[in-house]
């Protein structure tokens, strides 16, 4: 009898401990399948029928690049520019673009710099990006 009690207690242990290992594993992987696919189904969810306007603009889909090279020179899309012109030229861009990106040497003299940004955001475009290499930290 002491046997079968014991044989009782030993099973009994063995059972009390779940491994949820396997189980995190597979929420996990549900969990990214589902971040990865929920914004796709979002989008193709809503029907929209999205009402015409006289005054409706096309959406903006393209970024404007800016580049100060080491020689103070200004780039617009790779096309040379006086700081005189950067402005005419922005603001003639400013309707059909989503942003612009500034790329800058790091040697140019920072008040052109702020002149620049300074320009790009006096023509009207709100979103601005500076562009940098990113440093490896080990």
């Amino acid at each position: 009898m002491a046997s079968q009690a014991e044989d009782f207690d030993q099973d009994e242990n063995l059972l009390s401990q779940i491994n949820v290992t396997p189980f995190v594993d597979v929420v996990l992987v549900l969990l990214v399948i589902f971040m990865v696919t929920a914004p796709m189904l979002a989008r193709e969810a809503l029907e929209l029928s999205l009402p015409k306007a006289g005054s409706g603009q096309e959406k903006p889909t393209q970024t404007l690049a800016v580049a100060i090279n080491r020689n103070g020179q200004i780039l617009v899309d790779g096309l040379a520019v006086s700081e005189s012109e950067l402005a005419g030229e922005l603001s003639a861009r400013a309707q059909g673009i989503a942003g612009v990106v500034v790329s800058a040497d790091k040697q140019i003299d920072y008040g052109l710099f702020v002149k620049v940004v300074d320009l790009i955001k006096s023509s009207g475009i709100e979103k601005l990006a500076i562009e940098v290499l990113r440093e490896n930290r080990e």
